[in-house]
């Protein structure tokens, strides 16, 4: 029928040649081989490109494995942050299914790198989306393993922005929500069904050492349900949650906020002890010098926090700022006490004390400072 064809469309080609001219002739011609092309069969390999699942009757069960390797970069003006996870597929293929006699006794087939990702553009796998999701992420496809029984695994590590809901109003005091969400972009119910079987670190111990920055880790939560996309409203596609709780670390608030408040709060009482009326000539440049120097070190340790590292635990500069500020304070007060002695016309018991504090201040300064010491490196030893 194609011979037919042609033949009759190089009859009228000679006829058009003769009247209109070679040029013409020759287009037709390249017309007429374009549709032959045009309407020839697909051939098989545009068909092996996007194959269909393992079974058409029942949903291809895919064993789901993820591993967390990093949480950082909470960020709650933007409401994201930052996960590196490790992401294993299981599932079955009869059509993958080989004789290990034919792999050279091996009943394994292992693909690595771009290899795997070659691979994979072969063979039917579960496509699938982390949604919630800020920017761009960056998936890599580890392994490929195909077993002499159609058993697949497929080992791949993302980095995402995940975005979270959720306002710490009694900051620094809270917890929040920190979701991962993974979808089934191109597979509905009927083709894929995903079954959890780790979700790694459950454990807060090991949690915490994934958990970057001031936060602790509460506990973990995953779920499988189904949902529907706003282009396909009739289609269902799974969807495995997993939602990771983090609670704001208490001893990062104490030093930033509390402790700061706390010895400005308690600095303002002790100056109330002092009679303004009857106030000697020296107290003044005493008590706004200690004064001057508390307010010094807490905005010290203001400027310097992009330079402190964020964590949920209190390191050896912590504790040289607190004892400080919490000296500064004693002094603080101290003198106040002496002050109001004096104005109250017992210079004998307020010559005494001030005595005393030049002694016990320093001694007593000097051993913590040491005792901190102590502790921290007995610590890092």
């Amino acid at each position: 029928m194609e011979r037919i064809s042609a033949h009759r469309a190089l009859l009228f080609g000679n006829r058009m040649a003769r009247s209109y001219g070679p040029a013409l002739f020759w287009s037709l011609i390249s017309l007429c081989f374009c549709a032959l092309f045009a309407l020839s069969p697909v051939r098989a390999e545009s068909a092996e490109s996007s194959p269909h699942p393992p079974n058409a009757l029942k949903p291809t069960v895919v064993d789901v494995y993820l591993y967390m390797e990093d949480i950082s970069n909470i960020n709650l003006i933007l409401g994201t942050y930052d996960a590196t996870a490790q992401l294993l597929f299981k599932w079955h293929d009869h059509r993958l299914a080989f004789d290990p006699a034919e792999n050279e006794g091996r009943d394994r087939r292992i693909f690595v790198g771009p290899a795997a990702q070659a691979q994979l553009k072969k063979i039917w796998q579960p496509w699938i989306e982390v949604s919630g999701e800020r920017g761009l992420r960056t998936f890599t496809i580890q392994s490929l393993i195909v077993s002499a029984d159609g058993s697949v695994e497929v080992h791949q590590k993302f980095h995402t922005s995940p975005k979270f809901s959720g306002e710490l109003v009694g900051y620094p005091f809270g917890s929040l929500r920190l979701p991962i969400t993974i979808t089934s972009l191109v597979h509905d119910t009927n083709s894929v069904k995903f079954n959890p079987q780790t979700v790694d670190p459950v454990d807060l111990d090991e949690l915490d050492e994934v958990l970057h920055g001031n936060w602790e880790p509460a506990h973990v939560n995953w779920s499988v349900h189904d949902v529907r996309r706003d282009d396909i409203p009739d289609t269902k596609f799974q969807q495995l949650e997993v939602e990771i709780v983090v609670a704001h670390d208490f001893m990062d608030g104490l030093h930033k906020i509390f402790l700061p408040l706390f010895v400005v709060g308690l600095a303002s009482i002790g100056l109330l002890w002092i009679n303004p009326v009857a106030q000697p000539a020296y107290s003044s440049p005493r008590i706004g010098g200690y004064t001057t120097l508390i307010l010094t070190i807490i905005a010290l340790k203001l400027a310097l926090r992009a330079d402190l590292p964020v964590v949920h635990y209190g390191t050896f500069t912590d504790a040289l700022y607190n004892l400080t500020i919490v000296m500064l304070l004693g002094g603080l007060l101290s003198s106040c006490a002496v002050v109001a002695l004096n104005t109250a016309g017992k210079q004998a018991q307020a010559l005494q004390l001030m005595k005393r504090l030049q002694i016990i201040y320093p001694t007593c300064y000097s051993l913590l400072i040491g005792l901190t010491c102590l502790i921290f490196f007995s610590l890092l030893a």
